[in-house]
């Protein structure tokens, strides 16, 4: 959660001291870059391996060099190999090095650059040195994109590496493959700014949010809604229902699921109950008014079974086209209320795949979030599958962030699960709201 909020101020978090080390390193001398695509230069295949590693496993994103750029290096070295890490395969001269440094940092494919070097820790490598200068020099009158150089390793400074590296001020100089990578990564993660600085409750939602404050006003304690409530605060937020319709009694389901057309699934409605499933109150797959009103009576029979008032019968359109997500609201102790999008259904609880995102979303930080779980892949065509309406679920996502603005401080929890999404649009086919009174801490 607190990455969330984090992201949403641009502050960037990393995981251990010396990470924060080498980003301060990095921020202090060079600019932010404007994107992800990073272009890499090395003199050796070894290195070249162990880079494309690491940035799989933090996610650095290697930009694919346009042609443009393949006849620049070729031009630089003739026996160039155009790849993306690029490597001189050996120390070569200032003037041949340096236009490969252009050419990589003119490609428009490039956000960032880094080049692979070390400092001489005694004098007598000239060639390298004069390298390192002429980068220095270009780095402080010619470079309009982000750019670093790193060592393969941390190792100790001697005098002689301390002083030339007090004649290179105008590059950062990162330390180690793991480390340089990790924070690569974390430094050109999206970092966007807030949708609006205050939030403001647009009058036609006036009436309903006086109406759920006053209701919330009468708890003495947090309170799950019944799941008709739950959804009918959801769908007055633009969160879409499926075809259903509460019955007061068994004996009125089957004129329902006829009305509404099969296969349907029948819910008790009861308070007392907030996790149906759980008590076996959900019915599923009934094909005709016959296993319509014997699957009621069952019902009847369960809340009975277990001192659950009985408070009518939920006939809903049974879907089943489309991949299960969750959305909710989470009310973080120190941050406030939150939003969560991820895997829903039974695969909830096992695989916790989830994301989070401040109340105050817009539409770019919902896509963006949706992003950050491994569930979206299954929203592509993933293996073969169709497409899902991720726009439709960011659209619900945005909507369950203007309930967090509007009734953050009375609602202690959302939860949606699952969230249907499917070819086109998105369906909550479950939906439990917990209010809270105001006062609650």
């Amino acid at each position: 959660v607190f990455d969330a909020f984090a992201q949403d101020v641009g502050i960037l978090r990393v995981d251990a001291l010396e990470d924060m080390i080498e980003a301060a390193e990095f921020l202090s001398r060079a600019r932010r870059p404007t994107g992800r695509r990073v272009a890499v230069m090395t003199n050796s295949g070894a290195l070249k391996s162990l880079m494309t590693e690491a940035a799989e496993r933090y996610g650095v994103e290697f930009a694919k060099l346009g042609p443009q750029t393949a006849a620049r290096l070729t031009a630089a070295l003739h026996d160039a190999e155009c790849a993306n890490p690029f490597d001189s395969k050996r120390t070569i001269g200032a003037e041949e090095y340096m236009g490969c440094i252009r050419a990589l940092h003119d490609d428009p494919n490039v956000d960032l650059l880094l080049t692979a070097e070390e400092l001489p820790r005694m004098a007598g490598i000239a060639r390298k040195e004069r390298n390192l200068k002429a980068l220095d020099a270009w780095a402080s009158s010619e470079a309009t994109k982000s750019f670093a150089a790193f060592s393969a390793v941390t190792f100790r400074e001697t005098p002689y590496m301390l002083a030339l590296r007090k004649e290179l001020p105008h590059f950062p100089w990162l330390r180690d493959i793991d480390k340089t990578f990790r924070t690569i990564g974390k430094i050109t993660a999206p970092h966007l700014t807030p949708a609006r600085d205050r939030y403001e409750t647009p009058p036609e939602r006036a009436a309903l949010v006086a109406l759920w404050r006053a209701r919330a006003a009468l708890l003495t304690r947090p309170t799950a809604l019944r799941e008709t409530d739950s959804k009918e605060l959801l769908a007055a937020y633009g969160v879409p229902m499926p075809a259903e319709i509460v019955v007061e009694t068994p004996e009125l389901a089957g004129n329902a699921a006829n009305h509404i057309g099969y296969p349907v699934v029948l819910k008790a409605v009861s308070a007392a109950v907030p996790h149906k499933s759980d008590a076996g109150l959900v019915i599923l797959g009934l094909e005709n008014v016959e296993a319509v009103n014997a699957a009621a009576s069952l019902l009847a029979g369960r809340c009975a079974g277990i001192n659950a008032p009985l408070e009518g019968i939920l006939v809903a359109k049974q879907m089943n086209d489309g991949v299960e997500m969750v959305l909710g609201v989470h009310r973080d102790p120190e941050m406030g209320p939150v939003v969560m999008v991820g895997m829903g259904g039974v695969w909830l609880e096992l695989f916790k795949d989830v994301a989070f995102a401040p109340p105050g979303l817009d539409k770019a930080r919902a896509l963006e979030t949706i992003g950050q779980t491994r569930a979206s892949r299954l929203l592509g065509r993933y293996r073969g599958g169709a497409a899902r309406d991720v726009e439709a679920l960011a659209d619900a996502m945005v909507a369950l962030g203007r309930l967090a603005c509007e009734l953050g401080d009375v609602i202690e929890a959302v939860d949606v699960n699952p969230l249907l999404v499917r070819q086109a649009g998105v369906v909550a086919l479950d939906g439990l709201v917990v209010l809270r009174p105001p006062a609650a801490r």
